[in-house]
C-alpha cells in the first residue's frame, strides 16, 4: 500500500493486493483521515506493523481493552484465503493504527491520480 498524497488530516492510499477484494480492488486509491477517534468494529483502517515493509488496510473484526487500559484491534482481509490478518500477526495496538478508511476515491479521479503519479 502506498500513502500517494496527504492535505491536512487525509491522506490518499493506493491498495496493493485482494485481500479486501470485493470491497476494494487492487490498485484503487482510498481516502482516509488521520484523525482515528471514531473508529469501530467494521471501520477499515491503516496501520502499521513491525516486521513488514509497508503499511496494510483491514477491517476491524474485534476489539478489546487490555489490563493496562490499551485498545488493541483484531484485523482480518474480506479474502480470507490472500490476506495477511491478525490471523498471522495478531493484534494491532491502537498505537499502530496510521489512518480510517473514509470511502474509495470515485473512478473518474482514479484515473487521474494513477496518470498523476506515474
Amino acid at each position: 500500500m502506498l500513502n500517494i498524497f496527504q492535505f491536512f488530516s487525509f491522506k490518499i492510499y493506493q491498495i496493493t493486493g485482494v485481500s479486501l477484494y470485493p470491497k476494494f480492488k487492487d490498485k484503487e486509491y482510498v481516502i482516509c483521515t488521520t484523525i482515528t477517534t471514531f473508529i469501530k468494529k467494521g471501520s477499515f483502517v491503516v496501520f502499521a506493523i513491525k516486521g513488514y515493509k509497508l503499511p496494510m488496510i483491514k477491517q476491524i473484526s474485534q476489539t478489546k481493552v487490555t489490563h493496562n487500559g490499551r485498545v488493541q484491534y483484531y484485523v482480518i482481509g474480506l479474502d480470507k484465503i490472500n490476506s495477511i490478518d491478525s490471523r498471522e500477526f495478531g493484534w494491532v495496538d491502537d498505537s499502530d493504527i496510521i489512518a480510517q478508511v473514509l470511502c474509495k476515491v470515485p473512478h473518474k479521479l482514479q484515473i487521474a491520480i494513477s496518470k498523476w503519479f506515474k
